[in-house]
């Protein structure tokens, strides 16, 4: 099912920690690889449409609409985020087995 991004953790209501690779890029990097990857993943997302229940997101404007949204969202807070080590770039050794599967 296709689901809205997520509301934020409220301040105070615990410590989240998001674990990636991808946060060895800056900010304008992560940016311009949005940019350049959005039309194919909206493309890949228009081929299986069928496989998804368009029951909270209506269509696939919509979808590109709220994603969009989400990645800017997480940008404007990446630089802060990553001096508060809320972004921390690393790989899990479990996970790439599994990649590997």
């Amino acid at each position: 099912m296709v689901q809205p991004p997520s509301t934020p953790r409220s301040p105070g209501k615990g410590t989240v920690v998001s674990f990636d690779p991808l946060y060895q890029f800056s900010a304008d990097d992560i940016r311009a690889r949005i940019s350049e990857t959005y039309a194919e993943v909206m493309e890949q997302m228009q081929k299986n449409k069928h496989e998804y229940t368009w029951t909270t997101i209506k269509s696939l404007d919509e979808l590109g609409r709220l994603r969009q949204a989400a990645m800017e969202e997480f940008l404007l807070d990446y630089p802060l985020g990553v001096i508060q080590e809320r972004y921390v770039e690393g790989n899990c050794p479990a996970c790439r087995l599994l990649m590997e599967f």
